[in-house]
């Protein structure tokens, strides 16, 4: 996924992304289009700032935002290898697994499917494929149809020959350990996660001392938090659990989470609308951002702080790319990145 303040998209869409924020950044081009990827559509235009509409969600990045996004866009492309490929193909090679994305729909396609594909391709009759999957050929062509949604998609000579180049990496991807959960509290049933706690922990003490506060919503690949005004006072929501707190409540909730954040040494660090989130536990440092979490063990942390960003056989990769350091989770697909200028690597 690519997360971009309240927005989460495919990775399908990073080269549309990658092309509208350099328009809009370093060409002054006035954009308005609408891009069709995976069923899905997504809206980008421009005026002062870059606006994005997904699935009912809307973000608006002014420059330094987009400039940011853009960074992270363009290495999540690097890792993933995304490519856009005639009639509006995108292919992304992740772990063990390929993303065939085409305007109707999208399809994750395991390293021995690639393979059965290639043989097919290439002539093969007695190749084995899920049964979800049809295939007919003609004429150098592949036409793929997905029995789950009735779906198709016809694979021509250039989309064949990037399955062929990369079915081997595929099949040669490590299994790597699973991601590990990052920091997070539970108030009155409600799951907050660690980079959403400063901003409750500032509307809890806001709403003690002055009976008003300021309402948010986070929102990340895989949770949800909203903090909105209601009769009751506040009322706060995750993506299973609704909840009140009271004025009188309040302070203490608000003390509970300050305990927590001094707990984890956590700080919280802001570039316009960039919130970054850092936290310690007992085996490494966590980097929150926007709604993407990188975990950094001590050896990777002792690396990088030395200026190193080369990591063979781990799931993080690293990057310096001007003012900054790009940090992605081969895992989850999570990236962030730390401006230098801005925000001290001592906070690694």
């Amino acid at each position: 996924m690519i997360n971009i303040h309240s927005i989460c998209c495919s990775l399908a869409f990073a080269p549309y992304l990658t092309e509208s924020a350099q328009a809009f950044l370093y060409e002054e081009t006035s954009i308005s289009q609408v891009i069709r990827q995976g069923g899905s559509g997504l809206i980008i235009r421009s005026d002062a700032d870059l606006h994005l509409r997904y699935r009912n969600r809307e973000t608006t990045l002014h420059p330094d935002a987009a400039r940011h996004y853009l960074r992270t866009v363009e290495f999540r492309s690097d890792c993933f290898d995304i490519a856009r490929l005639s009639d509006e193909v995108i292919l992304a090679s992740a772990g063990d697994a390929l993303l065939l994305s085409h305007p109707q729909s999208e399809i994750w396609l395991d390293a021995e499917t690639v393979s059965h594909l290639v043989e097919i391709a290439g002539g093969s009759t007695e190749t084995a494929l899920p049964e979800w999957i049809t295939v007919s050929t003609a004429s150098g062509r592949l036409l793929l149809s997905d029995g789950r949604s009735g779906r198709w998609v016809l694979l021509g000579a250039d989309h064949l020959a990037e399955f062929e180049r990369r079915a081997e990496g595929l099949n040669e991807s490590s299994a790597h350990t699973p991601a590990p959960r990052s920091p997070r509290m539970t108030i009155k049933g409600v799951s907050v996660r660690l980079q959403s706690a400063f901003r409750l922990a500032r509307a809890l003490e806001s709403f003690a001392e002055t009976n008003d506060f300021e309402p948010f919503e986070d929102q990340g690949p895989d949770y949800f938090l909203s903090v909105a005004r209601a009769t009751e006072g506040m009322t706060m929501l995750d993506s299973d659990m609704r909840t009140g707190v009271t004025a009188r409540e309040a302070p203490k909730w608000a003390a509970i989470i300050q305990a927590e954040i001094e707990q984890l040494h956590a700080r919280e660090t802001e570039r316009g609308s960039i919130r970054t989130v850092f936290a310690d536990v007992e085996n490494g440092r966590w980097v929150m951002q926007c709604g993407d979490e990188i975990f950094i063990d001590h050896t990777e942390l002792a690396r990088l702080r030395s200026g190193e960003t080369g990591f063979e056989h781990s799931s993080l990769a690293a990057k310096k790319e001007g003012d900054y350091l790009l940090l992605l989770d081969h895992r989850t697909g999570s990236c962030v990145a730390i401006d230098k200028s801005r925000e001290s690597l001592e906070s690694l």
